[in-house]
């Protein structure tokens, strides 16, 4: 989990069952998710807010 600058938005990953991945973004102000990410083409590897507007998002892709 991740934790803006300001405190009022969180970032964290969501799995449902064992093939849905998400990067959610939740405004804890607005207290409503506010951006989603599918996963599910890499393997998530941490995330971090730059500032209010960017979050940066680290991961890899295996190709065969």
């Amino acid at each position: 989990m991740a934790i803006s600058p300001s405190g009022e938005m969180i970032a964290y990953r969501r799995t449902e069952d064992d093939k849905k991945d998400f990067l959610i973004v939740y405004s804890l102000k607005r207290k409503k998710q506010i951006a989603a990410v599918g996963l599910g083409q890499i393997q998530h590897r941490s995330h971090y807010f730059v500032n209010e507007k960017n979050l940066i998002l680290i991961g890899s892709r295996h190709l065969n």
